[in-house]
């Protein structure tokens, strides 16, 4: 009888190692299914769009998206609970499209208008949907892409070599010479690390690249130049995108975070930073207040 008991504990023990190991084999595939189930009912429970992707062969190169939102807008860090928390508020829904006849899109707009948003909504929805998960948007039918290659500024860019070398290192290697027709590129204010005039032509040799190789293209900048050159037909297959805004008599200025055809014309630095208190009078009438309230001496001070 001990014989016996202990070769059917035998049997069960190797039984049951068989199973561990066949589980261990999907445990990733487990995790993935709860990922993309939890972020579906993270989407419904929070009013957003959940939709299933339509992934087209990747030889169309067909890419529409509408209705696209950025759950990422609102989500705040809660530290002491180590967990995510959606803050709701209203998101400025929009779309994105490209075809081979129309790959190339040049994004204009002041700082602040949203334009960095709108370009990480496409590097997020496409990587959502290649992998599987229910996208923030209305609709999306979009070719499969065989990269989703970047360019952002980095922390690091401000030591050692420069920032602007940084930048055209980066895009160079990470972008140009990495592209393909089947790709999908975002570049996020290239020539930030230099002043407008010096980055123009830079970023014409860029797109003068990404022409040629014929990859989706998402270009924003706060050079307004490049979107005359997009107008002037340089580009054949680029096409000018702003972001728009309300412009209001008193030098306001309110985006409403919505993409619309047409280039932005100006950056609005000049009303922006005016809408800010950043002019003589506002500057004259703190150094007046802080004269009478002794915070400064009244002989040192310059007319």
């Amino acid at each position: 009888m001990p014989k016996l008991m202990a070769k059917v504990f035998d049997h069960l023990i190797t039984a049951s190692r068989q199973q561990i190991s066949a589980t261990t084999l999907i445990e990733g595939d487990i995790d993935y299914h709860f990922c993309a189930v939890g972020f579906h009912d993270f989407l419904v429970d929070n009013k957003l769009p959940a939709t299933r992707a339509e992934l087209l062969p990747m030889e169309e190169r067909i890419h529409l998206v509408v209705g696209m939102k950025n759950p990422l807008i609102n989500l705040r860090t809660i530290s002491t609970k180590r967990h995510v928390q959606y803050a709701g508020g209203n998101i400025v829904p929009n779309d994105f499209q490209a075809d081979p006849d129309s790959n190339m899109i040049v994004l204009s707009g002041p700082n602040g208008g949203g334009k960095s948003r709108y370009v990480t909504s496409i590097d997020l929805i496409y990587i959502l949907a290649q992998n599987g998960f229910h996208v923030p948007a209305g609709f999306y039918k979009s070719s499969v892409v065989d990269n989703i290659l970047t360019q952002f500024a980095l922390p690091d860019d401000f030591k050692g070599d420069g920032r602007w070398k940084k930048e055209v290192s980066r895009i160079m290697a990470n972008v140009v010479y990495r592209a393909t027709p089947y790709s999908l590129c975002t570049i996020d204010d290239f020539g930030s690390g230099t002043s407008y005039e010096e980055a123009r032509a830079p970023a014409l040799e860029v797109l003068y690249g990404l022409r040629r190789l014929a990859p989706v293209v998402l270009m924003n900048t706060h050079i307004h130049d490049l979107a005359d050159d997009i107008e002037s037909g340089e580009f054949s297959h680029a096409r000018n995108m702003r972001m728009e805004l309300i412009v209001q008599p008193d030098t306001d200025i309110i985006p409403t975070y919505s993409i619309v055809d047409g280039k932005a014309g100006k950056s609005y630095a000049a009303e922006i930073a005016a809408g800010l208190g950043l002019t003589r009078a506002n500057i004259d009438a703190n150094i007046a207040e802080r004269i009478e309230n002794g915070e400064l001496p009244a002989h040192l001070i310059r007319s």
